[in-house]
């Protein structure tokens, strides 16, 4: 029954259920992904693990949605090192939603100008700190929805976004945005701020 994955490296074209049937898996340390691989949606989506670490992601990867949904002991010390994607389409979509270890999103920034956004950390009740974040995507839909636990959003910018919808809402602890700044190219905000 395999329990731990450690320094693991996959060169490999496709990933759809890999690892479907390791309900007793609970431990990886050291997973590369590379070859021609595109995506790796939904990948760690729902595992029961208590370790995550030291993930590294190749050039050709473009599409995470859902890759760590709902995958609790992901945690802001988890090392992800993730491809340059500027100029390439990319699909964060709910890709950390539902990860509940998450407390901060800070100093961070997406490049990348036509990519998903939607749902990225949607439900991630953990987060209380959102600061010094810059994204360039244009779909940011419900990219923080239910985040209850975020106070104050700062020094923040959606360059790009040409969609917000419930970009915010159900963010029941919401007092403050400070400094966060969306570009002119909003088309569509319904609910942005709805219950918050």
């Amino acid at each position: 029954t395999l329990k731990a994955i450690n320094n693991l490296k996959l060169r490999v074209s496709n990933v759809d259920n890999f690892f479907g049937n390791c309900s007793s898996l609970r431990n990886i340390n050291g997973l590369d992904i590379g070859g021609t691989l595109t995506s790796v949606s939904g990948l760690f989506k729902d595992m029961n693990l208590t370790l995550l670490q030291n993930i590294t992601f190749g050039n050709s990867i473009t599409n995470f949605t859902s890759c760590f949904e709902n995958v609790s002991c992901i945690t802001d010390e988890m090392i992800i090192r993730m491809p340059d994607h500027t100029g390439m389409v990319v699909d964060y979509s709910r890709m950390f939603a539902g990860c509940v270890g998450i407390t901060k999103v800070i100093d961070t920034v997406y490049p990348n100008g036509g990519s998903n956004f939607t749902s990225m950390y949607e439900g991630c009740t953990g987060i209380t700190r959102i600061e010094n974040l810059t994204v360039n995507g244009k779909l940011v839909d419900a990219m923080f929805k239910g985040c209850s636990y975020v106070t104050k959003i700062s020094n923040t910018t959606f360059n790009n976004a040409t969609s917000m919808n419930e970009l915010f809402m159900n963010c029941t602890r919401l007092e403050e945005l400070d400094e966060v700044t969306f570009g002119e190219h909003i088309t569509s905000a319904d609910d942005w701020t709805k219950n918050t």
